[in-house]
């Protein structure tokens, strides 16, 4: 998991890093950019769910583990910036 969002992170960074300094046309963005940018946002939404489900991995084998003050703590910590990003992403399927 932490390979998969390694690699996905770091091809999104390259993907708008490469929309930055193309060597092409004005004419050819048309289909270049439309191209990059999403693939560069597809890459960047897979990194944020795999590390989620790292994480989530992680949390699961603390629980398993039954050291109860771990797990609270972990979990109060842990639900903090998932319901952030939950909370940023909703008015984005109101449209």
């Amino acid at each position: 998991m932490d390979f998969l969002s390694l690699v996905s992170s770091l091809t999104s960074v390259v993907l708008f890093i490469s929309i930055l300094n193309p060597p092409f046309r004005l004419q050819d963005f048309r289909q270049s950019l439309p191209r990059k940018l999403t693939l560069a946002f597809s890459f960047m939404f897979f990194a944020v769910a795999v590390t989620t489900l790292a994480f989530s991995a992680t949390v699961i084998l603390i629980f398993h583990m039954k050291k109860r003050w771990a797990t609270t703590i972990v979990y109060g910590v842990a639900f903090v910036p998932v319901t952030v990003f939950a909370l940023l992403q909703f008015p984005l399927y109101e449209r």
